[in-house]
């Protein structure tokens, strides 16, 4: 069943994430949900369940969240309702409570829908999938469609990809994307209230604070700020467009400034005449030790090279001996002075 899906639909999350987990509970009771059920099969046991679904890609995205809960819950029993007030578990839902109780505990950062063997991976376009990396890993996932996503550190991706639709839903983190070209099934990326619209091209996508970061290094992106009256926004490779509070501002980038914000992809972080409080926050995002800079003299240090991103002793080593910085290594962080104390 094809739908056609509202992106600008702007329903407070809290209360879409009611609506999808009240669908799941109507499935569940009537006994509609199995480990591989999509939504398209949903789609055709309850017409108004179609009808909701197409109103707003938001109603999708939800959905799936608490779908791939479910089919991973199957060892759990226990029962937390969203809602505050008490409820009676009924014994046939008891695997959906548990799914529901994953999904609000986890902020809605759920976990790998299944182990990705080769034999799942292609019987996989009709189920919802979500891929994660720890603190400085990264993983490289190919689509049902052959699109290609590369995950960096700490990044959870909700990947829906069907015969008739392809999404995904960039739930933490940072990832680069190579879209297999396919015109009559634009890619959309949801990250927040932005969405990303793509028929074919290479570009990444990082999850800020305050909006997202798009750099394109081929193609044309668009950009969609769901939660605001704004105009679409175009970005072409060499650019890059950074949204927060409803606006999106968009600049040229030139190649080794752009190659430099990639090489995350070969594990490495490259600088070139970078404040050492940015370089130390981007080494942070990779270590379980962090950098902290005690002073302001240090944090202005100009720093260039190129540094193994989960190496953070080794980057240390070198402002001590090659800077003659202080450095003093504690439990979970090293702190770094201008000069000794």
């Amino acid at each position: 069943m094809k739908t056609k899906t509202d992106l600008s639909h702007t329903a407070p999350a809290a209360d879409v994430d009611r609506e999808a987990a009240g669908w799941l509970t109507r499935f569940d009771r009537a006994g509609c949900l199995a480990v591989g059920t999509s939504v398209e099969d949903l789609c055709r046991e309850d017409a108004a369940f179609a009808t909701w679904i197409g109103e707003s890609f938001a109603h999708r995205t939800a959905f799936l969240r608490v779908l791939a809960a479910w089919q991973r819950a199957d060892r759990l029993s226990a029962f937390t309702d969203i809602r505050p007030a008490p409820r009676r578990v009924i014994p046939g839902v008891a695997k959906l409570a548990a799914a529901v109780a994953l999904f609000a505990v986890a902020g809605l950062s759920v976990l790998a829908v299944m182990n990705r063997t080769g034999e799942e991976m292609a019987g996989s376009a009709l189920v919802a999938q979500t891929f994660e990396t720890e603190l400085g890993g990264q993983e490289t996932v190919t689509l049902p469609d052959g699109s290609v996503i590369e995950l960096n550190t700490d990044t959870v991706i909700l990947a829906d990809v069907t015969n008739e639709h392809r999404h995904v839903e960039l739930l933490r983190g940072e990832a680069y994307f190579e879209i297999a070209h396919d015109p009559s099934r634009p890619f959309t990326i949801a990250v927040g209230d932005e969405t990303v619209t793509v028929l074919g091209t290479k570009f990444s996508v990082q999850k800020l604070e305050t909006g997202i970061e798009v750099m394109v290094t081929e193609g044309r992106v668009q950009i969609e700020e769901r939660a605001a009256e704004v105009p679409l926004t175009y970005v072409a490779g060499g650019q890059r467009a950074l949204t927060s509070a409803g606006s999106v501002l968009v600049e040229k980038q030139d190649v080794a400034e752009t190659q430099r914000e990639m090489s995350w992809r070969t594990g490495r972080l490259d600088f070139a005449d970078t404040p050492l409080s940015k370089v130390a926050a981007e080494f942070n995002r990779y270590n379980e030790t962090k950098l902290v800079i005690a002073d302001d003299a240090a944090a202005q240090i100009a720093i260039g090279g190129s540094f193994k991103s989960n190496n953070v002793d080794a980057f240390a080593r070198l402002l001590r001996d090659g800077l003659g910085m202080e450095v003093v290594w504690q439990a979970e962080e090293i702190r770094v002075h201008s000069s000794p104390q």
